[in-house]
C-alpha cells in the first residue's frame, strides 16, 4: 500500500486541466492549510504564507494514516524548528499541533458527510467533477468554520492544559498524542470502507471522541492548575515564615545590640572620666564599629528590598544577599518603585530562573577582584527588566560557551543555564539576553507587563 500519493500533482493523472487546477492544486493547498490556519488560530502565531504552501503540499501526498502521521510529525518539526525557531518546548508545540490536527481531521469527515448528504437531497445524482471538486470546497469552508468555533470555545483551555500539563508530565500529553493519532486510523477505516459502519454510528462516536478529547484537556488542565496553585500557596506561607524568622533574628539582634550599647557606653564612660583614651580606642574599635556594621547592613537589605511587592521573591533575594554577605562580597540591590512581577511569568518559575541567575554570580564573583553583585528590578514602556550583574575574574566572557557543562570559564556562569533556558522555552515573549565587558557580566531578562 503506497503511504504518499506520488502522482498527485501530475497534471495527467486528472481528466482535464481544470480539475488538475482545481483538485491537485488548489484544494490540496486549502486543505494542508487549513491544519496549519487552525494551529496558528490556537496558539495565535503569525506563520509566514510559504509554510501554508509547505503544508499543502506535505498533505497532499499523505493519503493514508500512516502518511498522515508523518506529514503531522514533520510539520510539527518545521513548527518548532522554522517558525518558532525552538523559542517553545518541543513537547508544547506537539501537543498544540496533534490537537488541531484531530479537530480538523475528525471534523472535516462529519462536516463533510453532513455537506454530502445535505447536497444529495437535492441533487440525488451529482456529476463527477460536482461529487469530487466543487463539493470539496464546500465541505472544506464548512468544516474551517466549525473548526474555528472550536478552537475558540477551547483555547483557553488548552492554554492551561499547555501551561500545567504538558510542562509538568509530559508522558501523558504525549499519551494523549498518540491517542489523537490513533483515533485517525478509525476515521481513516470507516471513509476507505475497511470498517463498516452506519452514517450514524460514525456521528456518534466521532462526536464522543470529540467531547472525550476536550472533556480531557479541560480537566486535567484543572487538576494541575489547582495542584500549582496548591504547591504555590504552600510555597508562598514558607517563604513568608521564613522572612518572618528572619526579620525576628534582626530584631533580636537589634535588642542584644542595644543592651550591649548601654554596657558600653557604661565602659566608656569609665574610661573617658580615668582619661583612658587607649580602652575608650579599643573599645570603639573591636565592639562598636564591627556591631553597627552588622546591624547596618541587615537594616540596609530590608530597605532595599521594601519595594518589591511578591514575598517569595524578596525572601529569596534576602537570603542569597546574606549568603553573599557572608562570602565577603558586596550586594548591591536597585528597585527605586514599587514594583510586582508580571502576570506573563510563573511565580514559581521565576523564583526558579532568579535564585539560578544569583547562584551564577555569586559563585562567579568570589574569584573576581571586585567581588560584587548587583539586582536590578524595574518598569519601562510596558516592559519588565530583571538585571543580575556582576564582577568577574575574566576581562570578557565567552558568551557562546555559557550553556556548556563542562565551561572551562571560572565563572560558573553555565550551570544551570540548561534549566533556565529550558523554563524560559515556555515564555517566548520573554527575552534573556546577557553581555560581558570590562570585568562585569550582566544578564537581562525582558518581561512583558501584559500576558
Amino acid at each position: 500500500m503506497p503511504y504518499f500519493a506520488i502522482p498527485t500533482f501530475i497534471p495527467t493523472q486528472y481528466p482535464s486541466l481544470w480539475a488538475w487546477l482545481s483538485s491537485a492544486v488548489l484544494f490540496n493547498l486549502c486543505y494542508g492549510s487549513m491544519f496549519l490556519y487552525a494551529y496558528s488560530r490556537l496558539t495565535k502565531t503569525r506563520i509566514a504564507p510559504i509554510y501554508y504552501v509547505i503544508a499543502g503540499i506535505i498533505y497532499a501526498f499523505a493519503i493514508t494514516i500512516i502518511g498522515t502521521t508523518f506529514a503531522i510529525i514533520l510539520m510539527t518539526l518545521v513548527l518548532y524548528y522554522f517558525v518558532l525557531h525552538k523559542r517553545t518546548d518541543l513537547n508544547i508545540v506537539a501537543a498544540q499541533f496533534f490537537y488541531t490536527n484531530f479537530l480538523c481531521n475528525w471534523l472535516y469527515g462529519l462536516i463533510g458527510q453532513f455537506v454530502t448528504l445535505s447536497y444529495r437531497t437535492i441533487s440525488p445524482t451529482p456529476t463527477y467533477f460536482v461529487s469530487f471538486y466543487q463539493l470539496s470546497f464546500i465541505r472544506l469552508a464548512c468544516a474551517l468554520v466549525v473548526i474555528l468555533y472550536v478552537i475558540k470555545l477551547t483555547t483557553k483551555y488548552f492554554e492551561s492544559y499547555s501551561r500545567y500539563v504538558v510542562t509538568q508530565t509530559p508522558l501523558l500529553a504525549w499519551c494523549f498524542n498518540i491517542s489523537t493519532i490513533a483515533s485517525l486510523y478509525l476515521l481513516y477505516a470507516i471513509n476507505y470502507r475497511m470498517l463498516s459502519v452506519s452514517l450514524s454510528i460514525f456521528y456518534l462516536f466521532g462526536s464522543i471522541l470529540l467531547i472525550c478529547g476536550i472533556w480531557f484537556i479541560k480537566h486535567t488542565a484543572d487538576y494541575y492548575k489547582f495542584k500549582t496553585l496548591s504547591y504555590s500557596t504552600m510555597f508562598e506561607l514558607t517563604e513568608l515564615q521564613q522572612y518572618t524568622s528572619q526579620i525576628e533574628v534582626m530584631y533580636d539582634d537589634m535588642r542584644r545590640f542595644r543592651h550591649d550599647y548601654k554596657n558600653i557606653l557604661y565602659s566608656l564612660s569609665s574610661a573617658i572620666d580615668t582619661n583612658d583614651i587607649e580602652l575608650v580606642k579599643k573599645a570603639f574599635d573591636s565592639v562598636v564599629i564591627p556591631t553597627q556594621r552588622n546591624v547596618t547592613t541587615s537594616t540596609s537589605v530590608l530597605a532595599d528590598l521594601k519595594n518589591l511587592q511578591n514575598i517569595e521573591l524578596k525572601s529569596l533575594i534576602y537570603n542569597k544577599i546574606m549568603q553573599a554577605l557572608d562570602q565577603g562580597l558586596t550586594f548591591e540591590v536597585e528597585i527605586e518603585h514599587k514594583i510586582k512581577l508580571a502576570e506573563a511569568f510563573d511565580l514559581l518559575d521565576a523564583v526558579r530562573c532568579i535564585s539560578i541567575l544569583l547562584d551564577n554570580a555569586i559563585n562567579a564573583t568570589v574569584n573576581s577582584k571586585e567581588k560584587k553583585v548587583n539586582f536590578s528590578f524595574f518598569d519601562s514602556e510596558g516592559i519588565q527588566y530583571l538585571i543580575i550583574g556582576n564582577s568577574t575574574k575574566e576581562e570578557m566572557i565567552d558568551l557562546s560557551t555559557l550553556a556548556q557543562q563542562e565551561s572551562k570559564l571560572g565563572s560558573s556562569h553555565g550551570i544551570g543555564l540548561k534549566n533556565l533556558q529550558m523554563i524560559l522555552a515556555r515564555y517566548p515573549n520573554i527575552q534573556d539576553n546577557c553581555r560581558s565587558n570590562n570585568y562585569w557580566f550582566e544578564q537581562v531578562l525582558m518581561i512583558p507587563l501584559k500576558a
